[in-house]
């Protein structure tokens, strides 16, 4: 009676460590299927993939922690897309400023130049020029050093009047008293580089001399 007993505890007890062991082998296979499927949809927001859906119908604490993600998903994207309106925004405004305007990196080569400048050059300045050496290079002052002192300091520098020797490479031509034009020229640094605009006065000197004579 006593080995009836014990064998039928013992079945008993191997009985449910056998459905211990398939419940357990279910269990994780589910937890681990679900875990990798939120893993993929987290490298696929990090690649900028957030059509992802990672949200089971288990209500439990990965399905929470799901819905966090995808609710840290709508914010990231929420927020690229107004730096890409800001971006395309900056962008016109620089491509149709009137001002010429170029942008240079720390080593001072051109990398990027709006629209006023290609009109209004016969010749306008190559991407990976040298800004005042392969390019604009004639001022009567060393407007490269000038640049390069900008780059290191960080701080901008405007030029009221700029002289820069006529080399008839500007398609406006206005009769001037000698072939020297006159630029107002500013240098505005950032971390990337420098923004280099430039206006030409020739015209507006050239009247205020003729009123003062």
């Amino acid at each position: 009676m006593i080995n009836i007993v014990l064998t039928s505890g013992l079945l008993y007890i191997l009985v449910l460590s056998i459905i211990y062991l398939i419940a357990s082998r279910i269990f994780a296979g589910t937890f681990l299927r679900r875990i990798k499927i939120i893993n993929t949809g987290l490298k696929k927001i990090e690649q900028g993939d957030y059509t992802t859906e990672i949200i089971g119908d288990d209500n439990d604490e990965l399905d929470e922690i799901s819905k966090n993600i995808l609710s840290m998903q709508a914010k990231i994207q929420e927020r690229e897309k107004v730096i890409l309106d800001r971006e395309e925004f900056n962008k016109a405004l620089f491509d149709y400023s009137p001002v010429e305007t170029l942008i240079v990196d720390n080593d001072s080569k051109i990398i990027d130049v709006n629209f006023a400048v290609k009109h209004s050059r016969k010749r306008a300045p190559e991407i990976g020029m040298v800004m005042y050496k392969d390019y604009a290079g004639k001022h009567r002052i060393d407007m490269y050093s000038e640049l390069q002192d900008c780059l290191k300091s960080k701080e901008t520098k405007i030029f009221l009047d700029a002289v820069y020797n006529n080399d008839r490479s500007f398609r406006i031509t206005i009769a001037p008293f000698n072939n020297d034009r006159s630029f107002r020229i500013t240098i505005a640094p950032f971390s990337g580089g420098a923004i280099i605009t430039s206006e030409e006065i020739t015209e507006q000197k050239q009247s205020r001399e003729r009123i003062k004579n």
